[in-house]
């Protein structure tokens, strides 16, 4: 069912969901090469950046980078059939643009690029080094973190002009944020359109984790909080309107995790260590997909046939808009699945089920199979079920 498509044998991986290995014609895959299938990175510690050519399954080498990680790489992607675009350090973490038609660099921007929207016109950018400072496996390490007051840049792809900033003050209104030990990730652009998403995350002094999802209305220059219960996870777009996020739509873990009693943060903490049980994250804690509509402002549940222990992956949809696509994170088998449900008959569709290596399941160097959407037959997945980091085709 699955086939690989990078060199066996050798790690290679691509990176998150939301973007796509291969050009618009499927002709080239990009693929990051490592030492390791997955290992505490150091500074020295180089991704190959690679040009596979599917026609003929040879691999050219572009350049070496520093400013990558296992989750999302040097958050390399397409921006036309012929350019594609990642992170490297010069001295700084820059960005630098690739021309396949005449083999040559094309640009460099110097605000690193972190996600794009659709017309390529403009892209995030945040500080790397924050990043890896508070959340090991997401940021970069050739730089020490100066605090700043900086949280998101928005960029123009041309110049990388800075078309937007915003800063800690922007969120000053949240009294249970330590602005000391926070930051912004997982900034996803409206499909055709400037208007996006992203979670302001924050870690107190008992090193809970507060994420709260925020949409940014471009042309209004408009900050909205949508949810402040401090649980959100990975979410996409489903259209221009409907953003769907796997979050917490209650409060009742936030006032826990607030109350000033070191007796009950250790029941909590035992209760967290063991594992909490589905009935009580769906029914008390309110785990759940949520759908934001961004025309009416407002988040409503989902009512969807999926069990909660295998909720709350990496997911995207079908063009049809009927179908999910999502993995699982690693059950106590070391198994992750992946599986496709259907809007219509509420059903799942599990397609098939890879192992990861015990010695870095739940790591921040781990292997998500963060699934994409090649066709509607069609995925494409991070894997290192056969001993070794490869890109596997899947169809369906």
């Amino acid at each position: 069912m699955e086939k690989l498509i990078t060199p066996f044998g050798k790690n290679h991986f691509f990176g998150y969901y939301d973007k796509s290995p291969l050009n618009y014609t499927k002709k080239f895959l990009l693929s990051h090469e490592v030492t390791s299938l997955g290992k505490k990175l150091n500074k020295n510690d180089e991704a190959r950046i690679c040009l596979t050519n599917l026609e003929n399954r040879s691999i050219k080498y572009i350049e070496t980078s520093k400013a990558w990680n296992y989750q999302q790489g040097s958050q390399l992607q397409w921006l036309s059939d012929n350019k594609f675009i990642f992170n490297t350090y010069e001295k700084k973490y820059i960005a630098k643009i690739f021309d396949l038609k005449d083999f040559k660099f094309k640009k460099i921007l110097e605000n690193p690029i972190y996600s794009i929207s659709d017309d390529k016109k403009i892209y995030s950018s945040i500080d790397y080094s924050r990043i890896h400072k508070f959340r090991e496996g997401y940021g970069y390490l050739q730089k020490e973190h100066r605090n700043n007051e900086s949280l998101l840049k928005i960029c123009d792809l041309e110049d990388s002009r800075i078309l937007l900033e915003l800063y800690k003050e922007d969120f000053k209104f949240y009294s249970d944020i330590d602005f000391d030990a926070c930051w912004i990730d997982h900034i996803l652009f409206a499909p055709n359109g400037y208007d996006f998403t992203f979670l302001f995350r924050s870690i107190n002094k008992d090193r809970n984790l507060f994420s709260y999802l925020f949409y940014y209305n471009f042309k209004e220059k408009k900050l909205v909080n949508v949810l402040d219960t401090g649980m959100a996870g990975h979410g996409s777009w489903l259209d221009e309107t409907n953003f769907i996020i796997w979050a917490r739509n209650k409060n009742t873990v936030k006032k826990i995790s607030q109350i000033n009693n070191n007796f009950i943060k250790k029941i909590i903490n035992i209760v967290r260590f063991l594992g909490v049980p589905s009935f009580i994250r769906k029914n008390i804690y309110g785990d759940n997909f949520l759908k934001f509509n961004k025309s009416e402002g407002k988040i409503n549940e989902l009512k969807l046939n999926i069990a909660t222990k295998i909720s709350g992956g990496h997911f995207s949809f079908f063009k049809d808009k009927n179908l999910m696509l999502s993995d699982t994170y690693h059950n106590e088998k070391n198994q992750s699945e992946l599986f496709i449900y259907d809007f219509k008959n509420k059903s799942i569709k599990f397609i098939n089920k890879f192992s990861c290596p015990a010695e870095i399941k739940d790591k921040s160097y781990r292997c998500d199979l963060h699934p994409r959407i090649i066709s509607e037959n069609e995925i494409i997945i991070d894997s290192t079920h056969e001993g070794f980091r490869g890109i596997y085709s899947v169809k369906i």
